[in-house]
């Protein structure tokens, strides 16, 4: 079973997918799907994601060999060992004329091309697709793009990083003389901030001293009080700022 072979090959060090095929049938089959034939549905497609144990490929192939049917066929899909590098230059399409060979495109290079794409989509934890191309850049976008909300009416800014770190910021005023004010974040965490402050928004000396109070993922508290010690009167302005995880 495919649960069995996941295991098998994971027990020897290696991560594998395995492929089935099927006859190709009429009335079932659709446009650009392989043409595969009766022999097909007795092969296993394996291909070798990570081998962090280091065993040769041969090793597995030889091992998946002894446990199969003998009337199953196992094809074994790795990364070949790339040749020696050769020398730093560039491409060019050749000139006869002076005896310079076209450059010849070789499996080496076209294999850590492929797999350089990989990574990217493999680190942005996207599925490759053969029929979408974009792929790369909604994986770069999801690594290293910033998702920016402003509210002008609120007065805040809000800014997502990859990782779920979100930095948030505003202003706003004391409404009662309570000494506090609860603020609402733009953006709601998946737990109370790890940090936050606030700070007087007089454009001269300050009118209040202010603290912060981290109690929910969707809020902070701001405290006010004046130099003497007592709650702040309503009206009075602060800038707030409060970073946290989505």
């Amino acid at each position: 079973s495919r649960p069995f072979l996941f295991s098998f090959a994971s027990s020897l060090g290696f991560d594998v997918t395995i492929a089935s095929y099927a006859r190709c049938r009429a009335g079932i089959a659709r446009a650009g799907d392989p043409v595969y034939g009766e022999q097909w549905a007795y092969v296993l497609g394996v291909k070798i994601v990570a081998n962090p144990g280091g065993l040769p490929t041969a090793k597995l192939l030889n091992a998946l060999d002894e446990i199969v049917s003998a009337h199953v066929i196992v094809l074994l899909f790795a990364l070949p060992a790339p040749g020696p590098a050769g020398t730093p230059g560039y491409f060019t399409e050749g000139d006869p004329a002076h005896g310079v060979a076209a450059t010849g495109i070789s499996g080496d290079w076209l294999n850590m091309i492929q797999e350089e794409f990989m990574s990217i989509l493999a680190a942005a934890d996207v599925g490759e697709s053969k029929t979408t191309f974009n792929q790369v850049l909604v994986a770069l976008r999801a690594l290293f793009a910033i998702e920016v909300l402003y509210d002008v009416g609120q007065s805040t800014l809000a800014l997502t990083f990859p990782g779920g770190l979100v930095i948030q910021l505003g202003g706003h005023s004391q409404e009662t003389s309570s000494g506090s004010q609860n603020i609402t974040l733009p953006v709601s965490l998946s737990a109370a901030p790890f940090w936050s402050t606030a700070t007087n928004a007089a454009g001269g000396p300050p009118t209040a001293f202010h603290g912060t109070s981290n109690t929910s993922h969707n809020s902070i508290t701001v405290y006010s009080s004046t130099s003497v010690g007592v709650p702040a009167p309503a009206g009075v302005g602060f800038f707030w700022a409060a970073a946290g995880f989505k």
